[in-house]
C-alpha cells in the first residue's frame, strides 16, 4: 500500500457512490482540468496522508499504518441556500461513515460551513482515515 493506492482505493470508492447517488454533480480531482458550471453544484476530493508508522518489530514481515484524511470541498451556487450542500455532505458521511475497505478503514466524517468563496457557497466534509499494509 502506497500513498497512490490510497489514492486509488479512495477515489474509485468516492466516485461509484457518489456518481450513483449525485450523478448531476461533477466530481473535480486533484491536478485534472476542470471547469465547474455556474449554477450547478460540484465537489473536489483531495487525499492526504501523513506520516506513515511501523505497528511491530523484529519481523520479516513489516506491518506499516498511514493516518490521513479525506477532504470533498462542495460548492454550491450562491443565494439558492444550503440544501444542495448540505445534501451532498451527508451522501460523504453515508460513503466513508465506518467503512473498511482490504486496506483502509475510514472514520467518521464531519461537514463544516466555509462561507463564500468565490462565486460559490462552500462547505468542507472532513473524513478521517487509516490505512494499513504489509512490506
Amino acid at each position: 500500500m502506497s500513498n497512490s493506492d490510497i489514492r486509488k482505493e479512495t477515489e474509485e470508492l468516492f466516485s461509484t457512490a457518489f456518481t450513483a447517488a449525485h450523478p448531476s454533480v461533477p466530481i473535480s480531482y486533484e491536478n485534472i482540468d476542470f471547469t465547474p458550471t455556474s449554477g450547478q453544484p460540484w465537489v473536489r476530493i483531495s487525499i492526504r496522508t501523513q506520516e506513515s508508522t511501523r505497528r511491530n518489530i523484529g519481523s520479516s514481515v513489516k506491518n506499516y499504518d498511514f493516518s490521513g484524511n479525506v477532504f470533498v470541498q462542495i460548492f454550491a451556487p450562491l443565494g439558492e441556500g444550503l440544501g444542495d450542500a448540505y445534501a451532498i455532505a451527508d451522501t460523504v458521511d453515508e460513503i466513508f461513515r465506518n467503512v473498511e475497505t482490504e486496506h483502509i478503514r475510514f472514520r467518521s466524517p464531519s461537514a463544516s460551513p466555509v462561507g463564500e468563496s468565490s462565486s460559490w457557497y462552500q462547505v468542507n466534509a472532513t473524513v478521517p482515515f487509516r490505512a494499513y499494509f504489509l512490506k
